[in-house]
């Protein structure tokens, strides 16, 4: 919600300051002149801009030709009246003015030049001559279309181009649609807002509707247009309506009764087949040119039912000695359906669950080619197939189970269009990334690979797309750091990438010279297990001293170097007691003044997001001990830019937590610098004379390993934050 506002008080501001123009007649020599001012004074700000080269050039290839250009259409078009000329070209100084605005406040957006380069002139020859202009605005970004609302403020159209901008960044957040429209009852698009947030929202949607006591709202919702809408309305109430929320679009169009859900309902395989059905056919009408309804959700819950009917299942029995017994949940599944459960069990697929659903799914492919499958998914997720293939090594045999051509096409189509991913860029970005120490161990894909990167980088560079140059640019930064090591070879890396290998002991000190670490516990069982073997750590009464209150435990250095570690009791999980002592132990630090340095979080995956909430500026280094995916570690870098992350692609093993934390409070207490690298291989030799535990701590990621770290770090720096929605 603060986005939108920050984009509606900008528009505001721009409008204002831009009204103290005088609004008498101008002479065109007066609008003229106005116009080259804008142009002297937006190449002055740039030149002191502290903007990346490549944005510079964009910016500066359309001060210096595109803007000239307009101005010569406008002015010799002999159809118009001076006085729409005069209009015109002071659009083209409101267009300037505006965008030196958004640069100078850092919220500007390279990328948008290109939306108003190429569509200001059709949408000022459609408002001039009054024509519909929906179609030319459905390309742009909402900043586009607020920055053209600036742009066009002597012109009518105006207010309409502000309510668009407004539509663009709520369909954009839709999460924030229900308080805009409670406070904004007679927004003209209001029916588009509600089916805006039906089709992503439909369960906050139904929720609203039935709990909240704004009958006005719920009156205007209730009159709807939309079928879909109109869907959701009806099943509101009823007692399976969970059942029936992934299929409100077949419902609606009667491909499907309530009685056909309840009777699938029944058997686990045959409900996420239908599910996967939904899926499939909202891919086959986006390859066909048709926007499908009901994306969001759909995504959404083929994700929930993969991971709640098959992934759990698989890996609760996890201890079961035979395959039969464990796997038997996959046995009815067709090959997209095991597909759509690897590409979302990223998270939370054990890999000895990966590895059995991998090889089930490509046994169906034996006599074929394994590029097969993607046609049968219609290529839907498979940069994240890709991704977990290269993860657990399965990306080189599935590559070359296939034609070399189909490898390499393969290869372009993953490297292709990233730029045009803004919206979801860093996740695609992740998922390429994360298939190079896999690739880079194929001469002929590595080399396929660095090319690709290359030519998609002289591609953006020729359609002026700064994103795309910085994406491109980035990719190539990563690519270089796997290859060094893989091949050992760290004196080439990008200094970003060289900060990940260690962290000094001086910046895990508080002002006062003490290390303070946060350990995070759980009040399920393995909460409580992994407490006892914390504990187990700090036995010598010479070495720490040990005290307790009902909610947190501190242990405290009694010589050499001074450290604390405060540490949550795991209390009972089911009445939220665990959480409770969190939230009592973070208070009591802040009151304290105490910022530790350390975050420790030991549980599962679906406790991590809970860990976050904890982290904070003063946060250096985080140990979460369960998968960190893009989305955890952005939000860590969201709170603290300069954090390092240990992470592990599996739930943590005790067994290896508990040594990495040791030699970590071992380096701690005798004033050392952590050193990645040189604590890695320490640790490998530790572990390699037991096969299980090396291959649990295999799974184990070091800051300077940990690709969705480094890309985060990058994207970041790079100025590329747009794509983070």
């Amino acid at each position: 919600m603060m986005e939108f506002k920050r984009l509606t008080i900008v528009i505001s501001l721009v409008i204002l300051a831009l009204q103290s123009t005088a609004q008498k007649e101008l002479t065109l020599k007066q609008v003229n002149k106005r116009l080259k001012a804008s142009q002297k004074s937006f190449t002055s700000m740039l030149d002191k801009n502290p903007m990346d080269k490549d944005g510079k050039a964009v910016l500066n290839r359309f001060i210096l030709f595109e803007t000239d250009s307009l101005h010569k259409i406008i002015v010799n078009n002999k159809g118009l009246q001076l006085s729409d000329k005069i209009k015109a070209l002071n659009c083209q100084c409101n267009l300037l003015d505006t965008l030196q605005s958004e640069i100078k406040s850092k919220t500007f957006d390279i990328s948008l030049v290109n939306d108003s380069r190429d569509n200001f002139i059709p949408l000022w020859q459609n408002i001039i001559t009054e024509k519909p202009y929906d179609d030319i605005l459905k390309s742009f970004r909402p900043e586009s279309a607020g920055i053209m609302a600036a742009v066009f403020k002597d012109y009518p159209q105006a207010d309409n181009l502000k309510d668009i901008a407004a539509l663009k960044k709520l369909q954009r957040s839709p999460e924030n649609i229900i308080d805009f429209l409670s406070n904004n009852i007679n927004y003209k698009l209001r029916d588009s807002l509600i089916f805006i947030y039906g089709n992503n929202m439909p369960d906050r949607l139904i929720s609203f509707v039935t709990q909240t006591k704004n009958d006005e709202l719920v009156k205007i919702i209730r009159e709807n247009p939309s079928p879909l809408i109109q869907t959701l309305l009806s099943i509101a109430n009823e007692k399976n309506l969970k059942n029936y929320l992934p299929f409100v679009v077949q419902l609606s169009e009667k491909q499907l009764t309530m009685a056909d859900i309840d009777r699938s309902r029944g058997h686990a395989s045959e409900y996420f087949r239908l599910i996967v059905d939904a899926e499939l056919a909202n891919r086959t009408k986006i390859q066909s040119g048709i926007t499908p309804l009901y994306v969001v959700p759909t995504k959404k819950y083929l994700k929930e039912y993969a991971i709640m009917f098959f992934t759990d299942v698989i890996n609760s029995l996890h201890e079961e000695p035979k395959d039969k017994d464990r796997y038997f949940v996959l046995e009815d599944l067709r090959p997209q359906d095991l597909y759509f459960i690897i590409t979302n069990g990223e998270a939370e697929l054990y890999t000895s669950s990966y590895l059995y659903t991998y090889k089930k799914l490509m046994g169906t492919f034996e006599k074929t080619s394994s590029d097969s499958l993607f046609r049968l998914v219609k290529y839907d997720q498979y940069r994240k197939f890709l991704l977990m293939a290269g993860r657990y090594n399965t990306l080189a045999p599935f590559m070359q189970q296939m034609p070399k051509d189909s490898s390499i096409g393969i290869i372009k189509r993953l490297m292709n269009g990233l730029e045009s991913s803004n919206n979801i860029g860093l996740e695609e970005i992740v998922n390429v990334a994360e298939t190079f120490p896999s690739i880079v161990k194929d001469p002929n894909l590595s080399a396929l690979t660095s090319n690709q990167i290359k030519v998609n980088y002289a591609r953006c560079q020729r359609i002026s797309s700064s994103y795309g140059m910085k994406v491109y640019n980035l990719l190539t930064e990563i690519f270089k750091a796997v290859q060094s090591d893989e091949l050992g070879n760290k004196s080439d890396l990008n200094p970003v990438f060289k900060s990940y290998y260690k962290v000094s002991h001086n910046a895990l000190r508080e002002k006062n010279g003490n290390i303070t670490q946060l350990v995070l516990f759980y009040g399920d069982d393995d909460g409580k297990s992994s407490y006892a073997s914390f504990l187990s750590n700090f036995s010598d009464a010479s070495q720490w001293g040990i005290e307790k209150n009902e909610q947190w435990i501190t242990i405290k250095s009694k010589k050499l170097h001074p450290i604390s570690i405060y540490a949550n009791l795991p209390l009972s999980y089911d009445d939220g007691k665990d959480i409770k002592a969190q939230d009592a132990l973070a208070e009591y630090l802040k009151n304290q003044q105490i910022e530790p340095h350390i975050l420790i979080h030991r549980g599962h995956s679906y406790h991590l997001s809970n860990s976050i909430k904890f982290v904070s500026t003063a946060t250096q280094l985080s140990i979460l001990g369960s998968c960190g995916g893009y989305t955890e570690i952005y939000d860590i870098l969201k709170k603290s830019p300069q954090a390092q992350v240990i992470s592990t692609k599996q739930i943590g093993s005790m067994q290896i937590n508990e040594p990495i934390i040791k030699m970590i409070n071992d380096k701690l207490l005798n004033g050392k610098d952590l050193n990645w690298f040189e604590m890695w291989t320490d640790l490998e030799k530790q572990f390699k004379s037991n096969k299980l535990l090396y291959d649990y701590f295999k799974e184990y990621v070091p800051p300077y390993k940990n690709i969705a770290l480094l890309v985060t770090a990058l994207y970041s720096q790079a100025g590329l934050q747009s794509g983070l929605q």
